[in-house]
């Protein structure tokens, strides 16, 4: 199912993602608090988490350059046990990023 997401949501996003990625491009050991350089997940307000992973997860084969990824998912809130949920079944693919091009995704 399609995660709707209004544009300047997804601009934030893809501007966040964006600059994760340039950063572990600059210095792949950098640390960058409570996520993994090449699988981070980030919460971006109560309804909305997302992912950017590089498709080796920072494994690099023949010199080939890294290749990134960017989703967003649905979180769900159950209100009653005051749970948080992220729902992979309910996600927007937003961009590949590779040698500095972005590939956006449209709905």
């Amino acid at each position: 199912m399609l995660l709707k997401l209004e544009d300047e949501v997804k601009l934030k996003i893809i501007d966040e993602a964006l600059t994760h990625i340039k950063k572990v491009e600059a210095d792949p050991d950098v640390v960058i608090a409570n996520v993994d350089n090449y699988d981070a997940w980030y919460s971006f307000n109560d309804r909305v988490d997302f992912n950017v992973h590089e498709s080796n997860f920072g494994e690099q084969y023949n010199d080939e350059p890294f290749k990134w990824h960017c989703s967003a998912y649905g979180v769900e809130f159950d209100e009653e046990d005051e749970t948080f949920r992220m729902n992979t079944d309910i996600s927007n693919f937003l961009f590949t990023y590779k040698e500095g091009k972005v590939t956006f995704h449209n709905e």
